[in-house]
């Protein structure tokens, strides 16, 4: 991603997605906008601010984050997110259904 184009999005909003969401987040205001995202294999992302115990993805902060990242993208959830690969939980283990309750949320 060019930097012009991470600026005009603002980044990653850390304030709000700290521990797992950043990224989602930028890509979905970017698909928003119509731009698209190409997934490259041979890339890296660099964390800059890389925080010791970041990896927890169901401590207090992260289930608060996830929260908030549901409710602003609730309808794109519902639908499908447009970049995620099933072949990443599918790998861990984890069935579509259960991942899907874990990602969606519950929006009933």
């Amino acid at each position: 991603m060019r930097k012009t184009l991470f600026e005009q999005f603002g980044g990653v909003k850390e304030e709000l997605f700290p521990v797992l969401f950043g990224l989602c987040d930028l890509s979905l205001e970017m698909h928003e906008h119509g731009l698209k995202n190409i997934f490259c294999t041979d890339s890296r992302i660099i964390s800059m601010g890389s925080v010791p115990g970041r990896t927890e993805n169901d401590g207090p902060e992260a289930v608060r984050e996830r929260a908030r990242f549901q409710e602003k993208w609730s309808a794109v959830l519902q639908s499908g997110d447009p970049y995620y690969n099933p072949g990443c939980y599918r790998e861990a283990g984890l069935e579509d259904a259960e991942f899907e309750r874990w990602y969606q949320g519950d929006f009933s």
